[in-house]
């Protein structure tokens, strides 16, 4: 709409009145109705802040963490070259704020309204951080830089949770974020998630069984515990995410 109003094409509208100014700004891409009218927005409350933050504060640990992880996996660092006891400052500072943010969002739950997803919520975190606590033993810091670019698909989780927030769930880029999260969803949770689970049962599996000694008995069960707990949980965020899909498809647009 904007385009044929721009000096790349012809006006059809006199520029300086309402119609032109509504095509040539960004208000069809959050508007929920076709006169490009936005929605209004939420009360701000003290919880609508909140959630605000939290927001942000997710948007910024998943940028941050992804962002290092994939700088050091491409890089020739100690933990590609030993996936179990490789370590350096570089990931251990990587482990340390993952298990920061983890124990921040542990409590930020903790302290919040909510009913059986917060539940869920909690066992997520709590169980991440103690799986990148281990990263203050100088073990397993290969796999916790692996395992964290699980946070690919939130900055579009956070993009869709901040446009409901602010009441566009029903403006094109509301519909954009949630199908981006959907596909880089089951792009790293799912398929690569279970690819690389199938590589750690592999290595730390001998360990678990006391075959061989480079990491603890009890350290092997426990990663292996958790990772299925992680992988548990985000095959029920899957069934939820399709859930999610099968009604956007099958709700008539309003």
């Amino acid at each position: 709409k904007a385009l044929p109003l721009s000096p790349l094409g012809s006006f059809l509208v006199p520029p300086g009145t309402v119609e032109f100014s509504k095509g040539c700004e960004l208000a069809p891409l959050l508007s929920a109705e076709k006169n490009c009218e936005p929605a209004p927005l939420l009360p701000r409350t003290s919880e609508n802040l909140d959630t605000a933050v939290i927001i942000f504060t997710s948007c910024f640990h998943a940028m941050a963490s992804c962002g290092f992880s994939i700088f050091l996996l491409a890089g020739n660092s100690a933990m590609v070259k030993d996936h179990l006891t490789g370590a350096d400052r570089r990931s251990a500072g990587l482990l340390a704020f993952c298990c920061g943010y983890f124990a921040f969002d542990a409590v930020a739950a903790a302290v919040r309204k909510g009913g059986p997803s917060k539940a869920v919520a909690m066992v997520h975190h709590v169980t991440c951080c103690l799986l990148y606590a281990l990263g203050s033993a100088g073990i397993l810091h290969y796999y916790g830089a692996v395992f964290i670019l699980f946070e690919l698909s939130t900055p579009f989780l956070n993009l869709r949770n901040l446009l409901r927030l602010i009441g566009r769930d029903r403006s094109l880029l509301f519909r954009l974020s949630e199908a981006s999260f959907t596909v880089t969803f089951f792009a790293v949770r799912v398929v690569f998630g279970l690819r690389m689970s199938a590589q750690v049962w592999s290595e730390l599996l001998p360990a678990a069984l006391g075959d061989v000694a480079v990491v603890g008995q009890g350290v092997a069960l426990g990663v292996l515990a958790g990772n299925i707990v992680a992988n548990g949980l985000n095959l029920f965020w899957a069934g939820t995410v399709v859930k999610m899909l099968a009604k956007r498809l099958t709700t008539a647009p309003r």
